[in-house]
């Protein structure tokens, strides 16, 4: 399992020390982002379980529409265990991992409630996080720079990713011909006979 990196500590919330409900525009920018390239990585991961499923897209989509990206990551880790070569598996659960660590900031973005602390006017997000007791806020900083590194990370991991597909589906494409399948059965007829 990969070493995850460091991030700020998460803070208890105080009250008195955070200061307006609005964040900069840039802010909302940064949080825009942010949405908009997890949501492709969201469907990448889609794709990924639709090609080791070697599902088409309709009937794919039912399968993973009702599915968090915390338990996409568990499907795709058991079907690169059945599927790939050591070596591809090594790489696809680092990449996983990776992404379940930037999902954890994603989500704290996404669900956190934005302020201002003063006077050093920088962006926090306090949020009730499950971790913690239920009478815990907590709250994290995300000076722009965070935001940018965030943003990143999501591009990278969705291209490293994507570039994986092919090296995935002919990992598929070798286990499938090493483990060919069920053998059908002969149906009864309406009288309980077989063929």
């Amino acid at each position: 399992m990969a070493k995850r990196p460091q991030k700020p500590p998460i803070l208890p919330g105080k009250v008195g020390k955070i200061h307006g409900p609005t964040i900069p525009m840039s802010q909302e920018k940064w949080i825009g982002r942010i949405v908009v390239e997890w949501s492709k990585l969201e469907g990448a991961l889609d794709d990924m379980v639709w090609l080791f499923l070697d599902l088409a897209m309709e009937f794919g989509r039912p399968v993973t529409a009702t599915m968090d990206a915390t338990f996409k990551l568990k499907i795709l880790r058991k079907l690169a265990e059945v599927c790939c070569d050591s070596l591809l598996l090594d790489y696809l659960c680092e990449l996983y991992d990776r992404i379940d660590f930037i999902r954890e900031d994603r989500n704290f973005i996404v669900h956190g409630s934005w302020g201002r602390v003063m006077p050093e006017n920088i962006p926090i997000a306090l949020s009730l996080r499950p971790k913690h007791t239920p009478s815990t806020v907590v709250a994290e900083t995300f000076p722009q720079e965070r935001m940018r590194e965030i943003h990143e990370a999501i591009m990278d991991v969705k291209w490293r990713l994507l570039w994986t597909f092919e090296a995935a589906a002919a990992s598929r494409q070798r286990a499938r011909q090493q483990f060919p399948g069920w053998i059908p059965m002969p149906l009864p007829n309406r009288w309980g006979q077989t063929d």
